[in-house]
C-alpha cells in the first residue's frame, strides 16, 4: 500500500466496491484510503484526510445494496459499496465498523479544523495587510486559499503567545441534553461532540468505563444508552442490578465525596451517605419524620449531586491554581540565584573597613583642570597674534599684501550662457514651468481609484517581499514554491496592474501613477529570469 509506511492502520475491509471495482478499504488514523486490486502501476487509489471530511452517510434498512458515502467541504462525495461474499450480515458488519470508527475520528478532526481556522482568523483580522493580499488573490479568484496559506503566510511567524485556556464545562449541560420521543414509549438522545466530552470531564469515572468498554466491548451508541438508562432510570434504586456497568461509577462517587468531605470539614454532613435513612430523631420532638427510605433517597440524591458538581469545580480551581504557583516558581528560580549572588555582594561590601584603606596621595597644581578637565589650546593665527598686540602698522600690511595675491578661481563656476538659459526656463511663464499651477495629485486622481491603488500597492509590496525572500530556493520543493510566486506575480501583473493603468488611461488621466509598480514587478520577475539563466549555466 502506497502511502506514509508508518501510518496505523485500524481497519482493513476487503470486499468493498468503488466506481465499479473491486477493492480494498482501510481506515487509518488520519485518512480513509481505498485501492482497487491489480498491480500496483494499474492500482486505481482513492484518499480522503478525516480533516476533508464534513460527514458521513449510510444506506437505508432494506436496500439492496449496503452503502457507505463520505462527504467532503467541497460537496464532492465518493460511494463505497460493501460486497462480503458472507452475505447481508456480513456486509452492514463490515459497514458499521467503519461507519462507528469514522464517527468517533471526524469529531475530533473538525476541531482542528475549528481551530486552524481561528487561527487564520485571527491574522487576517490583526494583519490588515496579509488582509487585503487574500482579497486580492483568493477572493480575486488569482490563487487558491490552501495555496496563499502555504506560500504567502508563515504560520510560526503568528504563533500566539498568549496562554492557553482549556474548553470549560457549562453550568447546566445535563438540563440542556432533552429526550424527544421515538413513538414507541422509548427516548432519543441526539448528543453532540461536546455534550459527550462534557460529561466525561464531569464523570472521570465514566470516562474510565468509556475507554474500558468502547469499542471493544460495546459499541458507542450502546454505551451511551446504558450511561443514561443508568444516570435517569436507576439513580433512585437502592438494589443496583449486577449487569450495570456504572455501579462501581455511583460507589466511587460516595466514596470520593466522603474522602473529600473527610478532608475539609471536622464534622462531615450525613447527606453525602445515600444510603442512610434520616432518623426522627434529628427533629427534637417537634417534627414527625415517618418518611420511608425510598421516598429520602431521590432528595439526598439531588443533594449529592450538588455537593459532586461543587467539589469537582473547586478541584479544578485548585488545579490551576498549582499550576500557575509551579509556573511562577519554575520562573523565578533561574533568578533567585542572582539574587543571592547579589545580597553576598553586598554584605562583603560591608565588611570592608573602608578608613583603613591607604591611597597614594594627589599634589594637584591645577584644581579646575582636575574638576573639569584641561582646555584644549587652539593655534592663534598671525592676524590673531597681531589683533592681541595692537600691532595696526603691522596689520594693514598684512592685508594690503593679501589683497594684492587674490585671484579668482572659476574652474569651477559654471558657464555663463548655460546658467542663464536655465534661469530663463525656470521663470514663471517659461517653457519648464508651465503647469507651475498643478494642484496636488491627490485631487488629481480620481477617489473611485484612490483606495484601488492603496490597495494594489498594499498587496504588491507585501508579495513581493515574501517573493524575494525565498531566493535563493535550496530544494525541490522551494523551487516549486518559487515558480508558483512568479506565475502568481505575473497574474497579479495583469489583472491588477494592467487593469488599473488602462482605466486610468480612458480617465485621460496625465500622471503614470502604475509607473513605480510596474517597475517594482519587472525588477522581480528579472530576478527569477537570472536565477534561471545561472541555474541553466551550472
Amino acid at each position: 500500500m502506497s502511502g506514509n509506511s508508518k501510518e496505523e492502520i485500524i481497519h482493513q475491509i476487503e470486499n468493498v466496491r468503488c466506481k465499479k471495482m473491486d477493492g480494498t478499504l482501510y481506515v487509518m488514523s488520519e485518512r480513509i484510503s481505498w485501492i482497487s486490486k491489480g498491480r500496483e502501476k494499474t492500482a486505481t487509489s482513492i484518499s480522503h484526510n478525516y480533516v476533508d471530511i464534513k460527514t458521513q452517510k449510510i444506506s437505508s434498512e432494506g436496500k439492496a445494496k449496503v452503502q457507505l458515502q463520505v462527504v467532503l467541504h467541497d460537496d464532492s462525495s465518493t460511494t463505497f459499496h460493501f460486497t462480503n461474499p458472507g452475505g447481508p450480515e456480513a456486509q452492514l458488519r463490515d459497514r458499521d465498523k467503519v461507519k462507528e470508527e469514522l464517527s468517533q475520528l471526524l469529531p475530533k478532526f473538525g476541531q482542528k479544523i475549528s481551530a486552524e481556522l481561528e487561527k487564520k482568523k485571527k491574522i487576517l483580522i490583526e494583519n490588515p495587510q496579509i488582509y487585503q493580499l487574500y482579497n486580492d488573490l483568493v477572493v480575486g479568484q488569482i490563487l487558491s486559499a490552501e495555496d496563499f496559506w502555504k506560500n504567502f503566510v508563515n504560520m510560526e511567524d503568528y504563533k500566539s503567545t498568549s496562554k492557553s485556556q482549556k474548553t470549560g464545562v457549562a453550568q447546566g449541560f445535563m438540563a440542556n441534553i432533552c429526550p424527544k420521543s421515538d413513538g414507541t414509549n422509548g427516548l432519543v438522545y441526539n448528543l453532540s461532540y461536546d455534550d459527550k466530552e462534557s460529561i466525561l470531564k464531569t464523570y472521570p469515572s465514566v470516562k474510565i468505563k468509556y475507554n474500558q468498554n468502547v469499542p471493544s466491548r460495546m459499541s458507542e451508541q450502546d454505551f451511551w444508552t446504558k450511561f443514561f438508562q443508568s444516570f435517569y432510570f436507576r439513580k433512585d434504586q437502592i438494589n443496583l442490578a449486577a449487569d450495570d456497568i456504572f455501579k462501581e461509577c455511583a460507589l466511587k462517587l460516595d466514596e470520593e465525596l466522603k474522602s473529600r468531605a473527610q478532608q475539609i470539614l471536622t464534622e462531615p454532613v450525613d447527606i453525602i451517605d445515600s444510603q442512610k435513612v434520616l432518623s426522627s430523631d434529628d427533629g427534637f420532638g417537634l417534627t414527625d419524620f415517618t418518611t420511608s427510605k425510598a421516598s429520602n433517597l431521590s432528595k439526598q440524591n439531588l443533594i449529592k449531586r450538588y455537593n459532586y458538581y461543587s467539589m469537582r469545580v473547586l478541584n479544578s480551581m485548585e488545579e490551576n491554581s498549582i499550576k500557575e504557583d509551579s509556573n511562577k516558581m519554575s520562573k523565578n528560580s533561574s533568578g533567585s540565584n542572582k539574587i543571592r549572588l547579589l545580597d553576598d555582594e553586598i554584605k562583603d561590601l560591608e565588611k570592608e573597613e573602608f578608613g583603613t584603606l591607604r591611597g597614594a596621595a594627589l599634589n594637584l597644581k591645577h584644581i579646575d583642570r582636575y574638576f573639569y578637565a584641561p582646555k584644549t589650546v587652539e593655534k592663534e593665527s598671525q592676524t590673531g597674534k597681531m589683533l592681541k598686540n595692537k600691532d595696526k602698522k603691522s596689520l594693514c600690511q598684512t592685508t594690503l599684501q593679501q589683497f594684492q595675491e587674490w585671484s579668482i578661481d572659476i574652474q569651477k563656476v559654471s558657464n555663463p550662457s548655460l546658467a542663464i538659459s536655465i534661469l530663463v526656463d525656470l521663470s514663471p511663464g517659461s517653457q519648464l514651468m508651465q503647469t507651475n499651477n498643478v494642484q496636488n495629485l491627490r485631487d488629481e486622481v480620481p477617489k473611485q481609484y484612490q483606495e484601488e491603488i492603496k490597495s494594489i500597492y498594499v498587496s504588491s509590496c507585501e508579495m513581493l517581499k515574501t517573493y524575494h525572500c525565498m531566493f535563493p530556493p535550496k530544494n525541490s520543493e522551494q523551487e516549486l514554491k518559487l515558480k508558483l510566486a512568479r506565475d502568481t506575480l505575473k497574474t497579479f501583473y495583469q489583472q491588477k496592474i494592467m487593469v488599473l493603468k488602462d482605466q486610468l488611461l480612458k480617465e485621460n488621466f496625465s500622471w503614470n501613477v502604475t509607473g513605480h509598480l510596474e517597475n517594482m514587478f519587472k525588477i522581480a520577475l528579472m530576478k527569477y529570469n537570472n536565477w534561471k539563466s545561472k541555474q541553466g549555466t551550472v
